[in-house]
């Protein structure tokens, strides 16, 4: 959780066998909105979660007034789920968040995430470094 409103989610999904389907769901509170390059918008009276999709690079998403669907769409014992959530006023545009500009970039054994000024690591194994950074000051 990075204060105010910005939300970090990592899964890891382990399995012995890589044809079971590993799945990543979110129920929202209304239908979503895709607004392309991974992320998604779900507006619901005056307010709004943005969504960012950082892993898997590649899926297959089903969306619908009852529920997000994120399925890799290549087959392994182990998947990661990496996504970036932003609560904001639903009239806010774009440029006032800043999750739908958050990346990763594949460290060795781990994953380097930067959302706006703040940067963190997550390992494969599960473990978590906190970098720092400070949010942007308009």
């Amino acid at each position: 959780y990075l204060k105010p409103n910005i939300f970090v989610i990592f899964d890891n999904v382990i399995t012995t066998n890589p044809d079971i389907e590993k799945k990543w769901v979110v129920v929202p509170a209304a239908a979503p909105t895709d607004l392309g390059n991974n992320v998604l918008k779900i507006t619901n009276g005056d307010e709004a979660l943005w969504i960012k999709r950082l892993l898997p690079l590649s899926a297959s998403v089903d969306l619908s007034a009852s529920q997000i669907a994120v399925v890799p769409t290549q087959k392994a014992t182990q998947a990661f789920f990496l996504h970036i959530m932003q609560a904001v006023e639903s009239k806010k545009g774009s440029k006032q968040v800043i999750a739908n500009d958050a990346t990763v970039v594949v460290e060795g054994d781990g994953f380097l995430v930067k959302v706006g000024n703040y940067k963190m690591r997550f390992s494969k194994d599960g473990g978590f470094e906190w970098i720092g950074g400070l949010p942007k000051t308009p």
